[in-house]
């Protein structure tokens, strides 16, 4: 047991040495339950440098397979796993980054009715990177009922520069539509406002094939992704340096 200790003590801090060179209090940081919700172009970057990151327990929510047209986008998206649950892919490229690092999926879709089971065990925050509109507001009732930190991802499909994805309140946000909708809905589900989104202020372009409504980049969704896995780290961080 005690050489097991030594070795994960080794290996942990080879892994995550240049991120503790410059993080006080790493541990404590990356001592949290994070709770991903989707794990398309925004969710799976997110997840990817949640587990980079060094925190210890992860929570997958996906439903969704592997898709080719996923490929031009999400991390998790090859050819060699194509047909695959996104779950299962993203579980194992955790584990080959951290294999102390325990995962727990759910191959479903998040629904109203059972959001408690994403919930069995202790969670610190919350990601919200998902489309369907009626689970993010029963997620949202939910994480206000549980009183539980998150952020969620707004519309970042049809869209060509990064350098417009920004953090905010949700009224606070402007351009976007879905963020304009996911507004709506939530004042007339009596929730608050002032709860943290990622958006973008570009006007989305228009597809121009019929077939394709929904367009994307490799850089803007990812680029969502890997500032809303920062956004959960500095958190820890600012909150261990005030206290």
């Amino acid at each position: 047991m005690a050489a097991d200790a030594a070795l994960f003590v080794s290996e942990e801090f080879m892994r995550f040495d240049r991120l503790k060179a410059i993080t006080n209090d790493f541990d404590t940081i990356t001592n949290h339950t994070i709770l991903i919700f989707g794990l398309g172009g925004v969710g799976s970057f997110a997840a990817e440098a949640i587990a980079r990151s060094g925190f210890q327990r992860i929570i997958l929510v996906d439903f969704d397979q592997v898709a080719e047209s996923n490929i031009n986008r999400q991390i998790i998206a090859l050819d060699d796993t194509l047909g695959l649950f996104k779950t299962e892919v993203m579980e194992e490229r955790i584990h080959k980054i951290n294999p102390y690092c325990k995962v727990i999926i759910h191959t479903e879709k998040a629904t109203e009715e059972n959001l408690f089971i994403f919930f069995e065990e202790k969670v610190d925050y919350v990601i919200e990177c998902i489309d369907d509109m009626a689970a993010k507001i029963a997620i949202a009732k939910e994480i206000e009922k549980r009183n539980i930190e998150m952020i969620s991802s707004m519309g970042f499909a049809n869209k060509f520069e990064p350098d417009k994805i920004k953090i905010a309140p949700l009224d606070k946000t402007n351009v976007c539509p879905l963020a304009r909708r996911y507004r709506a809905l939530s004042r007339e589900s009596g929730l608050s406002l002032k709860r943290e989104v990622i958006f973008s202020t570009e006007t989305p372009s228009k597809s121009s094939n019929e077939s394709v409504k929904l367009g994307s980049t490799a850089f803007v969704p990812s680029v969502a992704g890997l500032m809303l896995a920062a956004h959960v780290f500095n958190h820890y961080r600012k909150e261990g340096s005030s206290s």
